[in-house]
């Protein structure tokens, strides 16, 4: 079982990704309002201390948003 923690979000470094267009975060960022994160936002800690952003990004964009 994984085991999930709290970092802080200006430590996750989003490099050059797939997905050029995000669409509207409204929608999105308004349930992780109401009911919280359901799907994680996977990270990989990095050497520097900092956190590599695996996947998840529309989820960061609209937690930022928060």
């Amino acid at each position: 079982m994984k085991a999930y923690s709290t970092i802080p979000i200006n430590q996750i470094v989003v490099e050059d990704r797939i997905r050029k267009d995000h669409g509207d975060l409204t929608e999105l960022s308004d349930s992780m309002r109401e009911g919280g994160l359901v799907n994680a936002i996977d990270v990989m800690r990095r050497a520097d201390g900092s956190y590599l952003l695996l996947c998840g990004e529309r989820r960061l964009m609209a937690a930022k948003k928060l």
